[in-house]
Formats: C-alpha cells, structure tokens, sequence
C-alpha cells in the first residue's frame, strides 16, 4: 500500500510535467505507443485522478517498479569525458524511469544537453512516454558552477525574513529550470536539536516556528516555477 501511493504521488508529478508536453489528441511517442495518443492519462483536461487511475491500469508490474527507482545521468554520460553511451540511457529507462539524478560537476552544455537526451527518451521512447523528474541539490543555491550561490540555511534563516526567503528560492528554481531541472532537494525542514546531526548547517535551526515558516516560504518560491 506505502509503494502504492509513492507511486502514485511520483506520476501525479510526471503528469503535471506532462502537461506542457502533451495535448489531448496529440500524443507523441514511439510508435509502439501511438494507440495511446488519445489515452485519458494524456489528456490534461481530465481529473489528475482518473488520469493517475487510467495510466495504473495500464502499466506492467515492471513499469511500475521501474518508476519507484533513481536514475542517474552518468549511465549514459561521461562525467569526465562529454562521451553519450547511448545503451546506457536505454539501459537506465528500462530500470530506473521514474526520475534522474544530475548532481555533478559539469558544464552547463553537458548538463543540459543531457538532460534534454533523457526527457527526450522517456517521452518519445518507452511505451507509456511517461515523463521522467530530474533531481539535483538546490539547499541554498541550484548545484552546478557559476550558478548563484546564497548563504546557508542556518544563516538566511536566522534574518527571519520569509519574502526573501521566497525570492532566493524563486532564483534557483529559476537557474534549475533553465537547464531542464525540475526537482531540487530542498528546503531541510528537520530540526537543529541533535548537533551530533551531519547536516545542521542545512537546517533552519532548533524552532519549530521559525524553520516552519522558514521552510514554507523557500517552498512556495520553488513551486512558483513549478520546480
């Protein structure tokens, strides 16, 4: 029933992201999927319930499993060299379609350029052409270099300033989208009260109020976006 709603919850976001992809009675995909272009998942106008019920009923045990699991961009680029294995990226959407991880030292170009060879396999390519999340880290600045870097949370959070709490995460959901990113790792919303806790400099300290309000306003900046 707990992988059933993960499930459930990760394709309500693929379908949301599908929205600007798909449109009713325009379905693209390969062609093993053409009978589905008018399918009621695909079909933006319809309750994100029945979309989410029809697109269940439709999937294999192993299409669904295969949606519970992280891929990673490195399974069809090389991370040092720039060189596109394309058997990896096939490899890694049979396996691990629900989403990919893009959290690597690397040039603006491969990163986008890669990403788009993803997307572009999930939609086009697989049977359901259902979209896939792109995750990297965004805790205090979108991860990639030259990309703007903002204080640490322990330290934006003790100026309890939630409107600008919301335009800094505004910004990095900006920099992240530009480059096909659709999913950060952030806010921290855990508590600061076990310094023992490896990552108490990603949180917005020991009260509940302040990190609450903290952590909503960095939310509601990212979902501005759509990220």
């Amino acid at each position: 029933m707990v992988a059933l709603k993960s499930l459930a919850v990760s394709l309500a976001s693929a379908l949301t992201l599908a929205n600007a992809q798909w449109g009713h009675g325009h379905g693209k995909g390969h062609s093993s999927n053409s009978s589905l272009a008018n399918a009621p998942y695909k079909d933006p106008s319809v309750a994100i319930e029945d979309r989410i019920t029809d697109l269940l009923g439709r999937m294999t045990i192993e299409e669904k499993a295969a949606q519970l699991m992280q891929g990673d961009i490195s399974n069809w680029l090389n991370t040092t060299s720039g060189a596109f294995n394309e058997t990896g990226l096939a490899v890694n959407f049979d396996q691990k379609a629900g989403m990919f991880y893009v959290g690597y030292p690397i040039s603006w170009d491969w990163l986008a350029t890669n990403i788009k060879r993803g997307q572009d396999y999930a939609v086009n390519e697989t049977r359901l052409g259902i979209p896939t999340i792109v995750q990297t880290e965004g805790i205090h600045g979108f991860l990639i270099g030259n990309a703007t870097l903002f204080n640490s949370p322990i330290g934006y959070a003790c100026t309890f300033n939630r409107t600008q709490t919301q335009l800094m995460a505004e910004q990095i959901a900006r920099e992240a989208k530009a480059l096909g990113v659709n999913q950060l790792f952030a806010p921290l919303a855990d508590l600061a009260r076990e310094l023992r806790f490896g990552r108490v400099e990603e949180t917005f300290g020991e009260d509940g109020y302040p990190a609450g309000e903290t952590a909503k306003s960095y939310i509601h900046g990212l979902q501005s976006l759509n990220v």
